[in-house]
């Protein structure tokens, strides 16, 4: 279980695990009250390392960024806890696979959802390009189906915003995102 500095409504139970990625695992976890949420980790390691702070860089990053977004089309941040040996933020539970899944399983989508994935992201995009974020890792696997034709945009690990000083983040050279 996860806890929140001293907040027992912070209290999280994991249920299952969701996925993991390079940064770290997501699962399934309830609260006090009998509510879902989706808890990202960070993937164990030492905290001393270059990597380690730069990943923890970027997951503050990320629960800063996805906490200025507020749009259907963008997976809502609820709560961070950045502090502990574990850090996690708990985010939107959704359950409808990813849009990669989804293109594993049945191929390609037919003309009227492309069309309607398409449009919903670029809504999306456009609120947070309009609050001076901009993703970076944009890919099926970081697009969750609610339904067919209502994607949500999640993981934005590799956001930055262009309102801050966020250099220190991405070294000269180095590659982010999915190169594929």
């Amino acid at each position: 279980s996860y806890r929140g500095a001293g907040r027992p409504e912070a209290c999280y139970v994991v249920e299952r695990l969701l996925g993991e990625g390079g940064m770290g695992r997501v699962c399934q976890v309830v609260d006090a009250h009998g509510r879902r949420f989706a808890l990202k980790t960070l993937r164990p390691g030492p905290a001393a390392s270059e990597r380690a702070k730069r990943l923890r860089a970027r997951f503050a990053r990320e629960a800063e960024l996805g906490a200025r977004l507020s749009h259907p089309g963008i997976q809502a941040v609820y709560r961070a806890d950045l502090e502990g040996e574990r850090p996690y933020l708990v985010v939107e539970l959704l359950g409808g696979g990813t849009l990669a899944e989804r293109l594993d399983e049945r191929g390609p989508l037919p003309l009227e959802e492309t069309l309607a994935i398409g449009l919903a992201l670029t809504r999306a995009l456009r609120h947070a390009h309009g609050r001076g974020v901009v993703h970076r890792d944009l890919k099926p696997e970081n697009v969750l189906l609610r339904r067919p034709g209502e994607p949500v945009l999640v993981d934005f690990g590799l956001a930055v915003s262009l309102s801050a000083d966020t250099l220190h983040l991405t070294r000269s050279g180095e590659i982010l995102g999915t190169p594929a």
